[in-house]
C-alpha cells in the first residue's frame, strides 16, 4: 500500500522589503519521497518539473541574480532523506504557497502512524 500526504506551507512577507530567498529544510521517513511539488504564483498553483540537479541549481541561481524580478523555487534532496526547499523573490506584503505531496510505502505501518510521525518531525 502507498500513503500520500499533501502539505501546504504558506510563506507571507509582512515587511516592506523583498525577501530574496526563503528556505525550508525538512526530514522525511526513510521510505518516503516527494512525489509532487507546486508553488503559487499570482494565486495559481504551478506544478514543478523534475530536471537534473545541476541544471536546476543553475536555473535557480540565475533567477536569484535577477534581484526582485524573477520568482523561482527549488527543492532538492540533501543528505540522507533530508530535503531542502527554496523560494526566491517574495514581494512585500505578498503570500506564496508551497504544496508538497509526500508518498510513502506503508508496509506494516498504518497511515495514522506514518502521518503522525511526519507531523511530529515537522513540529520539532
Amino acid at each position: 500500500f502507498l500513503a500520500e500526504l499533501r502539505v501546504l506551507l504558506v510563506f507571507e512577507n509582512q515587511t516592506n522589503e523583498v525577501i530574496t530567498e526563503a528556505e525550508l529544510t525538512f526530514p522525511l521517513q526513510r521510505n518516503a519521497v516527494i512525489s509532487g511539488y507546486s508553488v503559487s504564483l499570482n494565486e495559481k498553483m504551478i506544478p514543478s518539473v523534475i530536471v537534473e540537479k545541476h541544471a536546476a541549481v543553475q536555473a535557480f541561481d540565475r533567477s536569484t541574480k535577477q534581484f526582485n524580478k524573477t520568482f523561482s523555487s527549488l527543492a532538492q534532496k540533501t543528505i540522507g532523506n533530508v530535503f531542502n526547499a527554496k523560494i526566491n523573490c517574495i514581494k512585500p506584503h505578498e503570500k506564496t504557497c508551497l504544496e508538497l505531496t509526500i508518498s510513502q510505502s506503508l508496509n506494516s505501518l498504518t497511515a495514522t502512524e506514518v502521518f503522525l510521525e511526519f507531523l511530529l518531525e515537522v513540529e520539532d
